[in-house]
């Protein structure tokens, strides 16, 4: 099958690159612009492409609260936020255990040989929808002006995936690659097949980060 003519239900804001948000920041989602959510599986090229850094197809409730230490409020505060996201689009389960379509087995068998490319194992589930809930977001941000030239601003910042990434668990991903097994060439010219415990899709592992910055005017 060839995708195209298929009905598209998230939506495309316009302006939306490098968007930070206006009183509430997510930080891990657009912030760092690293944290890849699925757009969908490609018949065509047998994995599932991401989107990380735009605000398209992406539904976000987040609330902040902003505390000012000193009585000049330009001298600095410290932000605390919670988020969570969801995407608006569907997408359907991903089961390890179902049998692949015949073309599909040979289009992978065929690749494996020719590339040495990581095989997989299962489909999609047409009869239950996945979840459509990414995660939940947590952050933090201290602003801090020294004097008139110096300014230190640090942040830190922490997601825990929902649904979503559970439901689609051992779907090939464009982010990793095809896993499951691995196709290995034992020295002879021979290749063969190797049990491996990697997940084939991104995984469920909760992300995190922090950075710090001092900034001096001239």
């Amino acid at each position: 099958s060839v995708d195209r003519n298929k009905r598209y239900t998230g939506f495309l804001p316009l302006r939306d690159y490098d968007y930070l948000g206006m009183w509430t920041k997510p930080l891990v989602f657009m912030n760092a612009g690293v944290v890849p959510r699925p757009a969908g599986f490609s018949i065509n090229d047998l994995e599932t492409y991401n989107d990380a850094d735009t605000v398209t197809n992406l539904i976000l409730l987040g609330i902040g609260a902003t505390w000012y230490p000193w009585k000049d409020e330009h001298k600095g505060s410290v932000s605390v936020n919670a988020f969570s996201h969801w995407e608006a689009s569907q997408h359907y389960k991903w089961d390890t255990t179902k049998t692949q379509p015949s073309s599909i087995v040979s289009t992978l068998a065929a690749d494996g040989t020719t590339s040495g490319r990581r095989t997989w194992s299962g489909w999609y589930d047409k009869t239950q929808e996945a979840g459509q809930h990414l995660g939940y977001e947590f952050s933090a941000i201290f602003d801090c002006e020294v004097n008139k030239r110096v300014s230190f601003t640090s942040c830190a910042g922490v997601f825990f995936p929902g649904q979503l990434y559970r439901d689609l668990s051992g779907q090939p991903n464009a982010n990793t690659g095809y896993w499951g097994k691995k196709i290995e060439d034992s020295g002879s010219g021979v290749m063969s097949i190797v049990n491996v415990d990697e997940d084939a899709g991104l995984g469920q592992s909760i992300s995190y980060g922090a950075y710090a910055r001092v900034s001096y005017e001239f």
